[in-house]
C-alpha cells in the first residue's frame, strides 16, 4: 500500500469500469473511492450525492490569562443555550485550550440555519456575545467554517463511491461527528472489503447500513429533535434537558461512543411522555431556574 501526502484532489470522474481521480499533480485510476475529506467533500461535488443540509460555525480565539478566566480554574466546557431565544439555530461555547504554549479561550456559535441576511448567526452576533459576557477580544482570531449535517433521505453511496465522516454528515442537533465519524469509517471499510470480495462495487446496501447502525439511529433522532429544538417549542426541550439528567449523560455517552443512545432514549419514553404531559409546569420551572423573561 502506498500513501501520498499533501496531495490536493480536484475532481473525481466517472469512466466506464473505474474511476479517474484528477489531482493537482496528475491523475489517478481507482476502481472505488471513499469520500472521507470532510464538509469540502470533492465527490459530492463531482457526482450528483447533492450538498446536504449546511450550518456555519463561527470561532474567536482569545489570549487569556488562565488565573482570571473560569474554563481554565475549573477546567470547564461552557455550552450555553440561551441564545436560542433570540433566534440562533444552535449554542454558544467556551472552552481552554493551548496555542503552542499560549492559552486560549476558544469561543464561538454554530447555526444550523445560516443566513446571510440574518444578523443572528453571524459573526457580528458573535462579538456582541463576547462584549456582552465582559470576554476582552486584544489579540482575537477569528474564523468561519462550513459545517454539513447528517440527513437520513439522503443517499450516502453511489457505484464505486461511499462518503464517510463528516463528508457523510455531522449531528444536525450539536453538531459533533467525532464518534459518529470513527463508526462510519468502519463501516465504509467493511463494505469496501465486502464489495471487493464479491466483485460488486455498486454498494447499494451502503446507505442501508448506515441509518441501521448505531450512529446512523442517533443522527437520524437528532436530526427530527433538531426541527423542534431550535424552534417555537426550544423551551420545552430544554426544559427537559434541566430535569432529566438521565437524557444529559446519555447525550454525552453517545458523542464519546460509549453508549448506544437510540436504544435508551427508547427506554426513556415513559420520562418524556411524563415531561410532555406537564409540559407547562416543566418550562415555568426551567424559566424561573434559567431567569428567563416571559
Amino acid at each position: 500500500m502506498k500513501t501520498i501526502e499533501n496531495l490536493r484532489v480536484r475532481k473525481v470522474v466517472r469512466c466506464p469500469g473505474h474511476l479517474l481521480i484528477l489531482t493537482d499533480r496528475g491523475y489517478f485510476r481507482a476502481q472505488a473511492v471513499i469520500g472521507a475529506d470532510g464538509v469540502g467533500a470533492v465527490i459530492r461535488k463531482t457526482t450528483g450525492f447533492g450538498p446536504g443540509k449546511m450550518g456555519r460555525l463561527w470561532v474567536a480565539e482569545i489570549p487569556v490569562d488562565p488565573a482570571q478566566s473560569r474554563c481554565f480554574t475549573e477546567q470547564v466546557l461552557i455550552i450555553d443555550l440561551s441564545y436560542i431565544s433570540r433566534g440562533l439555530g444552535g449554542y454558544y461555547w467556551e472552552f481552554p485550550c493551548l496555542m503552542g504554549d499560549r492559552p486560549f479561550l476558544s469561543t464561538g456559535i454554530v447555526d444550523s440555519n445560516p443566513d446571510s441576511r440574518r444578523r443572528v448567526g453571524s459573526s457580528s452576533f458573535l462579538l456582541e456575545i463576547l462584549k456582552e459576557r465582559g470576554l476582552r477580544t486584544d489579540g482575537m482570531m477569528q474564523k468561519a467554517f462550513p459545517i454539513r449535517h447528517f440527513n437520513p433521505r439522503e443517499r450516502f453511496s453511489r457505484p464505486r463511491m461511499l462518503l464517510c465522516g463528516d463528508a457523510l454528515g455531522s449531528d444536525p442537533l450539536f453538531s459533533e461527528g467525532i464518534s459518529q465519524a470513527l463508526e462510519f469509517g468502519r463501516l465504509s471499510a467493511q463494505a469496501v472489503y465486502d464489495g471487493f470480495s464479491r466483485s460488486d462495487l455498486s454498494f447499494s446496501n451502503y446507505t442501508r447500513s448506515v441509518l441501521k447502525s448505531r450512529a446512523g439511529q442517533e443522527l437520524a433522532a437528532y436530526a427530527r429533535i433538531a426541527k423542534y429544538f431550535y424552534g417555537p417549542h426550544a423551551e420545552l426541550f430544554l426544559s427537559m434537558l434541566y430535569k432529566e439528567p438521565e437524557l444529559r449523560s446519555l447525550i454525552g455517552c453517545s458523542y464519546a461512543g460509549t453508549s448506544n443512545m437510540h436504544g435508551r432514549f427508547m427506554a426513556m419514553t415513559k420520562h418524556i411522555a411524563k415531561h410532555f404531559w406537564n409540559a407547562k409546569r416543566n418550562v415555568a420551572e426551567f424559566r424561573a431556574a434559567a431567569e428567563v423573561s416571559v
